[in-house]
């Protein structure tokens, strides 16, 4: 179970075990907005590779140049996280083929990779990629709550 700290050419490590990718990608980061990581992501769905990924629903991504309908026309599940959801999701990972996680300081935006960031790189630990895929699901199954409390509050509104 090898393990490796990147301080440096982050983007091209990310790219690297995106492209190396067989079975599923799992994002979850808070912002991303660089095209070379988003463009990897479109290679391994274009591979047959299921890949998910949840964002904040913030401007910073929302402006950004990612033209995330053709990652959804290919079969990537999109999942926007309201900024008020979960605390405001700060994590930056991904988790590949299940056993391999990825996660640091590294934001996939074009100014975290001139900046000093860096990775962990955890190869071969499907315990630790169990818990970020528990993460995941933790992450949307609270927003499925607060939807639903929204939902449930506005009902009572106009009922009065």
């Amino acid at each position: 179970m090898p393990t490796q700290a990147h301080f440096s050419r982050i983007r091209e490590v990310i790219v690297q075990h995106l492209n190396g990718a067989q079975v599923s990608v799992v994002v979850a980061v808070a912002w991303f907005t660089d095209c070379i990581i988003f463009n990897s992501l479109i290679s391994c769905l274009r591979r047959d590779v299921v890949v998910s990924v949840v964002v904040l629903d913030h401007c910073i991504n929302r402006r950004s140049s990612i033209p995330w309908d053709r990652f959804t026309e290919l079969g990537g599940q999109l999942r926007w996280l309201p900024d008020e959801d979960s605390g405001s999701m700060h994590h930056k990972f991904c988790i590949v083929d299940g056993s391999t996680v990825i996660t640091g300081s590294f934001n996939w935006t074009y100014r975290a990779s001139r900046g000093h960031e860096n990775v962990l790189i955890l190869k071969g630990d499907e315990e630790i990629a169990k818990q970020f895929q528990r993460e995941t699901a933790l992450l949307l199954t609270e927003h499925e709550l607060s939807q639903a409390n929204r939902e449930a509050a506005l009902a009572r509104d106009w009922a009065k």
